[in-house]
This record gives C-alpha cells, sequence and structure tokens, in this order.
C-alpha cells in the first residue's frame, strides 16, 4: 500500500514537472500589469478623451499642447487594449501555453503567447517596430498565410503584396 502511494506521488510529480517553473510567476505578474494598464483606463480616459479637442478651451491652447494631449490621450486608448491582451496572455501563461524555451541563465521565458510590447510601441524607434509589437500574432498570421503566399515563386514581395495584406487585415 505505502510502495503504491511513492509511485503515484512520483507519477504525480513528473506530469507536474512537465510543465517548467516559473509560469506562474510570470501569470501573476502579467495579470497585475494588464489590471494596472485596465485601471489607467478607467480612471483616466474621463479626462484625457479625444472628445476633449470639441471643446472650445481646446482651440485656445498652444499647437505643441494640443499634440502632447493627443498623444497622452492615444496613450490611456491604447492601454485598454495593453489591458485586455496582457490578461490574456498571463490566462496562457497559467494554463501552460505561451512557453518560449529558456533563457542564457537557465530561466524559463514565456513570450510566445504575448501580443504586444508596449515599450516598442510606445517608444519604437521606427514605423516597422511599432507595427511589428502591435497585435503580433496576427502579424505572424498575416505575413505567412497571406504576405509570403500572394507573392509570385521567385519573386520578391512588393507593393502587390503589401496591399494585399494590409487589405486582408482591415477586413478582417
Amino acid at each position: 500500500m505505502n510502495v503504491k502511494n511513492s509511485e503515484e506521488n512520483a507519477l504525480a510529480q513528473k506530469a507536474r514537472r512537465l510543465l517548467p517553473d516559473g509560469r506562474k510567476r510570470v501569470a501573476y505578474r502579467k495579470l497585475l500589469t494588464g489590471l494596472a494598464f485596465l485601471g489607467l483606463y478607467v480612471t483616466q480616459i474621463g479626462t484625457f478623451s479625444f472628445e476633449e479637442a470639441l471643446k472650445d478651451w481646446f482651440t485656445t491652447k498652444s499647437l505643441l499642447y494640443r499634440i502632447a494631449f493627443f498623444q497622452v490621450c492615444g496613450f490611456f486608448e491604447r492601454s485598454k487594449y495593453y489591458a485586455i491582451w496582457t490578461l490574456t496572455e498571463g490566462a496562457s501563461i497559467v494554463t501552460g501555453n505561451g512557453f518560449t524555451g529558456y533563457g542564457p541563465r537557465g530561466g524559463s521565458l514565456w513570450n510566445d503567447a504575448a501580443n504586444v510590447d508596449v515599450l516598442n510601441i510606445e517608444l519604437g524607434p521606427n514605423f516597422k517596430v511599432l507595427l511589428d509589437s502591435w497585435n503580433m500574432k496576427t502579424n505572424v498570421w498575416l505575413r505567412e498565410c497571406v504576405y509570403k503566399r500572394v507573392t509570385p515563386k521567385g519573386k520578391k514581395p512588393g507593393f502587390t503584396s503589401g496591399m494585399i495584406t494590409f487589405m486582408t487585415s482591415a477586413f478582417w
């Protein structure tokens, strides 16, 4: 009886080890980050809304102020997407999906479920980095299933491939 219980415990421990360590920690961090973005959106969208540009006081401000205000409004508008994508990434990680591999120090990496890279969107050095960091999994799908497939064999993708991909993205 005791041998049977120890064998069951060993099998249960082996089954638990199939998922690398660290997923709960990463998932909880994603949960907190997503809730923080959601909190920012809920508390600030009334103050920093694009609708403020329609009010009389807005036209009295300087051009630099209005540009800065639109940038801040854009961040708070995007924060709802950051919240949802970060929360779903955390949910994917806690279920065991999203494992990428191991880092240089041996720690587990959980980047495969990521759909947004906030720092590269907000501080990206160029437009391509920004596009690659927004809705990342859809971008991969569009590249693999549309962009590469509409390009004739032996030719480089060009304007037509790009336009068909953008139209598919807009339709999607």
